[in-house]
């Protein structure tokens, strides 16, 4: 864990910081020259709508690429 929970390891266009009930912290952020976030969820979204998926299965599923493509960043303290 890093000593300074605001500390990113690059820089970022938009970072945000969670803070839960149970003191937990999560930061999620997008780094600069990282695959388009936009990009990526429109073009599974439609490969699952075309796919016969449905909407809310499509958009849950295009969040996993966008993850999986390392378009967004996530950490947890």
């Amino acid at each position: 864990m890093k000593e300074d929970a605001y500390e990113v390891d690059e820089p970022s266009v938009t970072c945000s910081i969670v803070i839960g009930h149970d003191a937990s912290v999560q930061v999620i952020s997008i780094p600069v020259g990282g695959p388009k976030v936009d990009s990526i969820f429109h073009f599974w979204y439609t490969a699952g709508k075309a796919a016969g998926w449905p909407s809310q299965e499509a958009k849950l599923r295009a969040t996993d690429y966008v993850y999986a493509k390392g378009a967004v960043h996530y950490e947890k303290y």
